[in-house]
């Protein structure tokens, strides 16, 4: 592929895919089973979960989503070097992402993911030539750190699980009924 517009729609296509089998296995058997697992695992084997076999399951549709992504980051570049993919602000990403929007959620790493793109391109187009700020990816760092720090002590869900709480709320609070006197 020549045109980077095409390097985004097979993306934006993975992302689809791939959102849509962890929303499948968050929803069935396997992914129940999973949880139980992730919750206490002697309990699972004692209610005869095969627990090695749901946990290599787990294992091999995470190694396939991570290789078809990383394939497509590979193409996207067009080589690898280790700094490209090991580096920490990959891996930084990826856990400010999840924190920020929400470990544990379906929908917490998408929100994540967007929040932070969004900010970061902000970030560089705002403040990144005006001179302000020295090097600007260190302080998106910064930024992101600091914002790690606010979430974690103020939103330990996430985004997501604060609007999820603030969602369970509002539909449980008791509106009062007007009387009338008769």
């Amino acid at each position: 592929m020549t045109d980077p517009a095409n390097y985004y729609w097979v993306g934006l296509a993975f992302v689809v895919v791939a959102f849509g089998v962890v929303a499948y296995l968050a929803t069935s058997k396997t992914g129940y089973y999973l949880m139980a697992i992730r919750e206490d695992e002697d309990t699972a084997q004692t209610i005869t979960i095969n627990t090695a076999a749901y946990k290599l399951y787990a294992l091999v549709v995470s190694a396939l989503l991570a290789g078809v992504g990383g394939a497509i980051f590979a193409a996207n570049l067009g080589s690898i070097q280790p700094n490209d993919v090991f580096g920490s602000a990959i891996s930084n990403q990826v856990v400010f992402l999840a924190v920020l929007g929400g470990a544990g959620t379906l929908y917490g790493p998408l929100v994540g993911a967007v929040i932070l793109e969004v900010a970061s391109d902000w970030l560089k187009n705002s403040l990144g030539g005006s001179g302000l700020i020295g090097d600007p990816d260190a302080f998106a760092f910064f930024l992101y750190g600091l914002l790690i720090v606010l979430v974690v002590m103020f939103m330990p869900g996430g985004i997501v699980g604060v609007l999820t709480n603030w969602w369970k709320g509002r539909k449980n609070r008791v509106k009062p009924h007007a009387t009338t006197a008769a």
